[in-house]
């Protein structure tokens, strides 16, 4: 037992430095952990309160995840018909422009961008909180400098989903019980039902 909490020890910085260098636009030290904690159960399938109570096969899949992120970040598109090929990816060039041609001499960047359930996602819980289009821009530049749905990228719109769940599940916790506190666990309790309801509601207007 003790050599497998000393594993883990060893793995726990790895998992915040890759986090840390995967996420630059996040300054705040609590959106940085909360953001965190989403993309951690998002990997491993549940939620988690500390990385502390992740087993060290858990923080392997995380760290591979996240790696494979940073890496498909700095991958030289060397090789653009491949990329080309692959779903929702853009190639930039310097400054983060939409490359029209890639230079041999010039290194390239793959972006992987938002799959198109996470765009459909994030328009839902935009329409949940009724937010007019200059609120919903203004909420995407704020955060992620984009005012479009369609140039977030992955880790971004997961970001942005984790964001716009807990406000709206506070929301509505506040207006069902008036003068609430709203706790973190209760906003974690309500989110399974609130996507169940999305969904249903979705699926009931096609």
């Amino acid at each position: 037992m003790s050599g497998s909490r000393h594993g883990r020890g060893k793995l726990l910085p790895v998992v915040h430095t890759l986090w840390k260098q995967l996420r630059k636009d996040l300054s705040d030290p609590d959106e940085l952990r909360e953001q965190r904690l989403a993309f951690i159960g998002a990997e491993i399938g549940r939620p988690v309160n500390s990385m502390k109570d992740m087993s060290g096969r858990e923080l392997g899949l995380v760290i591979d995840a996240l790696r494979s992120q940073l890496g498909e970040k700095r991958e030289p598109a060397s090789r653009p018909a491949k990329v080309a090929r692959s779903e929702n990816v853009v190639v930039t060039g310097s400054f983060g422009r939409p490359a029209t041609g890639v230079s041999k001499l010039e290194p390239a960047e793959v972006v992987h961008l938002a799959s198109s359930e996470q765009a459909w996602l994030i328009s839902a819980l935009f329409d949940r909180l009724r937010w007019p289009s200059g609120a919903r821009s203004k909420f995407l530049v704020t955060k992620f400098k984009t005012n479009s749905l369609t140039m977030l990228k992955k880790a971004q719109a997961q970001s942005a989903i984790t964001i716009l769940l807990t406000i709206v599940c506070s929301n509505e916790i506040k207006a069902e019980q008036p003068g609430v506190s709203v706790s973190r666990e209760m906003v974690k309790q309500r989110i399974p039902s609130l996507l169940r309801e999305i969904k249903s509601s979705i699926e009931a207007s096609i």
